[in-house]
């Protein structure tokens, strides 16, 4: 059977000889300017900061700081009929080191889009982002970079470190903590914390045995979810929703050192990580002040 190629060759044909139109998704302006399907909700992020959100033309299906646009898929299941369709001139995705889909690339030869891969795994990873898409798409944009004014936004809080040891939970059930080379551990780093965790993966499953163990000082859930507020609750609200860790005999749980950070966008690896690093320090401040 022959089909993919065929459905391939049809789709490549049509982009061809397709006349422009208007298209789904265009935004005002000229139809030679640059048009961006971005299929990531962190570089999306990345872009609105830069103020070049104007050029963005369609979106990830997770993307939440460009509902209005067309979601053109998400990694392993493009859309791309809808993709060709906007026209872009750019197409930009979060990949980290595969290979390109080949039929990405194919499309992109055809078509004459510029396929441009990032991998957003670390601060340093976001940083380059900024560097990179400031570059190509906001090179006039005034006053200090998209990159110095986040790397200034992670700057040490002197104390800090007074509120102990930080276990930083990405889930409850089982616990699971943002670990070792995760953003958001090189985040409570960077300001000036103590994680609880020093060794393994961004992502560590444990038992209730191992965060006994652990017995940190504070914990800090990370769950982004629409309309957060940032620091969302701290307390006794939030041991409620440690589930079957409440009733661990943990100072954390018992002295009410725990907090909810809850942004809706807080799993982004991109420059919402700033605001994060604010919300997580006024939290820590909080308790490295008290007794």
């Amino acid at each position: 059977m022959r089909w993919p190629g065929l459905v391939l060759g049809l789709l490549m044909l049509a982009a061809c000889s397709r006349a422009p139109g208007p298209g789904v998704g265009r935004r005002d302006g000229d139809a030679t300017q640059t048009r961006l399907v971005v299929l990531s909700p962190a570089l999306a992020v990345i872009l609105r900061d830069l103020g070049a959100g104007g050029m963005v033309v369609g979106r990830h299906n997770y993307d939440m700081v460009f509902p209005e646009l067309p979601a053109c898929g998400q990694q392993g299941s493009i859309d791309y009929e809808r993709v060709l369709a906007l026209e872009p001139t750019d197409v930009l995705i979060e990949w980290g080191s595969r290979p390109l889909p080949e039929k990405l690339l194919k499309l992109g030869e055809a078509n004459s889009w510029q396929v441009r891969r990032f991998d957003l795994r670390t601060l340093e990873d976001i940083s380059l982002a900024c560097t990179q898409l400031q570059g190509l798409y906001a090179p006039d944009r005034p006053g200090p970079t998209l990159r110095e004014q986040f790397e200034a936004s992670l700057f040490v809080r002197p104390g800090i470190e007074r509120a102990g040891r930080v276990l930083l939970l990405g889930a409850v059930d089982p616990p699971t903590v943002l670990g070792p080379g995760s953003f958001h551990a090189q985040v409570l780093e960077r300001i000036g914390g103590v994680p609880a965790v020093t060794e393994g993966g961004p992502w560590i499953e444990l038992g209730l045995e191992d965060v006994l163990t652990l017995a940190p000082d504070a914990i800090v859930l990370v769950m982004p979810r629409a309309g957060g507020a940032g620091a969302g609750a701290v307390g006794g609200e939030v041991v409620k929703m440690l589930g079957a860790m409440s009733r661990l005999r943990l100072e954390a749980i018992e002295r009410g050192r725990v907090a909810l950070l809850d942004g809706a966008l807080y799993h982004t690896p991109s420059t919402a990580m700033a605001e994060f690093a604010d919300d997580l320090a006024e939290v820590l401040e909080r308790w490295a002040d008290s007794p």
